[in-house]
C-alpha cells in the first residue's frame, strides 16, 4: 500500500519543535519545525517520508498536510521567538498575494500559513531544503524575490552540504544561513573546518547575513564555535525537537 494517503488519512505525523540558541542571551531565538512520521518506523524521520512523497507524485498533499500541522501545533504569540519553517518553493505558497493565477496554489484559499502569514510574518522564517536543486531553484527564484521584496525572511539550510552551495547563495541572497554538520562535525579540532567558518563569519559582517551552525553535539564545538564569532547555534547538545506541549514557550 502506498505510505503517503494512510499516513495523511491516518493523521499520523507529528510536529516537533528544535530550539535556535542565542549564544549571546543563552536562551531560544528561534525554533525550527520538523515533521516526525509514526514512532519507530521508517517513516519517522523526516527525509524517506518527503522522498516517498515526492516518487509517487504526492509532493504537495504531504507539503500542505505538514503547514497545517506546524501552524496549528506552534501557539502564535508576539512574544514568540522566531519560527523557521521547511518551505519547498516546488510547492507554491501565495503567502503575500503577488503569484501570477497559473502559479498559485490550488489550495490557496485554506492555505493554513498564508492565513497566520499577515499577522505574524516578522516571526516566520523560510527555510529552503539543501536538496533543493539548481534547476528547480532558477524556475522558483522570481516567487522568491517577491517574497523577499515583501521583507520575508529566508534561510539557506544545510550549507555546506553537497547540494547547498556558492551558486545557491548568490542566487537566493538569503537572511540566513544554516552550517551543515559537515562542517562542525570535530571543527574544534579540524583547523579547516574552522578557517572555512571564519571566513563565513566575515561574510556575515560585511553583508548582514546571520549564520547558524547546525548539528553542535559537544561542549568543544560549542566553544570552537563561540571563538570563531557563531552567535547562533542548534544542535542535539543544545535542545532535542520535543512535541509543543512539552517546550516551556514565553508568556
Amino acid at each position: 500500500m502506498q505510505p503517503i494517503p494512510a499516513l495523511l488519512r491516518a493523521n499520523a505525523l507529528r510536529i516537533h519543535f528544535q530550539p535556535i540558541w542565542s549564544l549571546d542571551t543563552g536562551r531560544p531565538m528561534g525554533y525550527e519545525a520538523l515533521t516526525r512520521g509514526p514512532e519507530g518506523t521508517e517513516w519517522e524521520a523526516p527525509l524517506p517520508l518527503f522522498r516517498a512523497a515526492e516518487e509517487a507524485g504526492l509532493l504537495h498533499e504531504l507539503e500542505c498536510h505538514v503547514r497545517h500541522l506546524i501552524v496549528d501545533a506552534y501557539p502564535w504569540g508576539p512574544r514568540l521567538p522566531l519560527l523557521f519553517i521547511n518551505f519547498n518553493p516546488q510547492v507554491p505558497c501565495d503567502l503575500v498575494g503577488v503569484m501570477p493565477p497559473k502559479a498559485q496554489c490550488a489550495k490557496r484559499a485554506t492555505c493554513a500559513l498564508r492565513s497566520v502569514f499577515h499577522q505574524f510574518s516578522d516571526q516566520i522564517v523560510l527555510e529552503l531544503p539543501e536538496s533543493l536543486m539548481i534547476q528547480n531553484l532558477v524556475h522558483a527564484e522570481p516567487d522568491l524575490a517577491q517574497l523577499r521584496a515583501r521583507g520575508i525572511s529566508l534561510a539557506l539550510d544545510d550549507f555546506g552540504s553537497q547540494y547547498a552551495n556558492f551558486d545557491m547563495l548568490l542566487r537566493i541572497r538569503p537572511d540566513w544561513i544554516k552550517l551543515d554538520r559537515v562542517l562542525i562535525d570535530n571543527i574544534h579540532r579540524d583547523p579547516w573546518r574552522q578557517a572555512i567558518v571564519r571566513q563565513l563569519v566575515g561574510v556575515q559582517k560585511e553583508i548582514g547575513v546571520t549564520i547558524i551552525a547546525e548539528g553542535v553535539e559537544s561542549a568543544d564545538e560549542l566553544t570552537a564555535l563561540r571563538h570563531l564569532g557563531v552567535r547562533f547555534a542548534q544542535g542535539f547538545y543544545l535542545g532535542r525537537p520535543l512535541p509543543h506541549d512539552r517546550i516551556r514557550w514565553p508568556r
